[in-house]
């Protein structure tokens, strides 16, 4: 492995998954676009970021099959459906991983009231492409 050989035997790379720092302002460009991790890599607290990237591929299909004679207006329409719920996904986790970082973590999400926890969540988890698209 590269990173062993760089390292040294036996010692091994590790890095921690993390957010872009400055989100992508688009997901593609030219005739090129990207889908999950390589468009929006999401820290791993919420489990979401493989369901993320399929929703990216239904999207891109769609986007590609409304328009398949006009890629810039397809990827264009892969931004328009794709960023704001990237977007809404990175607000999620990153508020759960500041919560769960908290010492008091317990006691906090305790605080937080039920039906604020269930809209915020039944918001992310259920989200339906088919409906937006």
């Amino acid at each position: 492995m590269l990173a062993e050989a760089q390292r040294g035997e036996g010692e091994l790379l590790r890095e921690e998954v993390s957010a872009l720092a400055r989100p992508l302002a688009s997901f593609s460009r030219g005739r090129v676009a990207l889908i999950g991790d390589a468009a929006h890599p999401l820290p791993p607290n919420l489990a979401q970021g493989a369901a993320v990237a399929i929703e990216d591929a239904e999207a891109l299909a769609r986007a590609l099959a409304a328009s398949p004679e006009n890629l810039g207006a397809a990827l264009c329409a892969y931004d328009a459906a794709r960023l704001p719920r990237v977007a809404a996904c990175r607000r999620v986790t990153n508020m759960t991983r500041a919560i769960a970082a908290a010492p008091e973590a317990a006691a906090l999400m305790q605080w937080v009231p039920a039906k604020v926890n269930t809209a915020v969540f039944d918001a992310f988890l259920r989200y339906s492409l088919t409906a937006r698209v």
